[in-house]
């Protein structure tokens, strides 16, 4: 009966599972192996992934601090020009 049940379950499967299932009942004496390789593959998949959106992330921050550097400096420029005219009007 437990058996009966099994391929009951077998077929109702469908889609990305029932060929999820295929594969593995082929590969079942590495049925390990295979299941750690895919798990090292998703792992280094995604760790590429993160370390490409890290580094564009850090590119954009640095061109936003040397874009924030860049106002602050003008701005303090704009303040000693400002400072200089003003002396120059109201000191005789």
């Amino acid at each position: 009966m437990n058996g009966q049940n099994k391929r009951v379950r077998r077929r109702t499967l469908a889609g990305p599972a029932a060929l999820l299932d295929r594969v593995l009942a082929l590969a079942s004496p590495y049925n390990s192996s295979l299941l750690l390789l895919i798990v090292f593959l998703v792992v280094i998949a995604v760790g590429l992934f993160v370390i490409r959106d890290l580094h564009t992330t850090n590119v954009e921050a640095q061109k936003m601090y040397a874009g924030s550097v860049l106002g602050l400096r003008r701005i303090g420029e704009l303040q000693y020009q400002a400072q200089r005219h003003a002396e120059a009007l109201f000191m005789p």
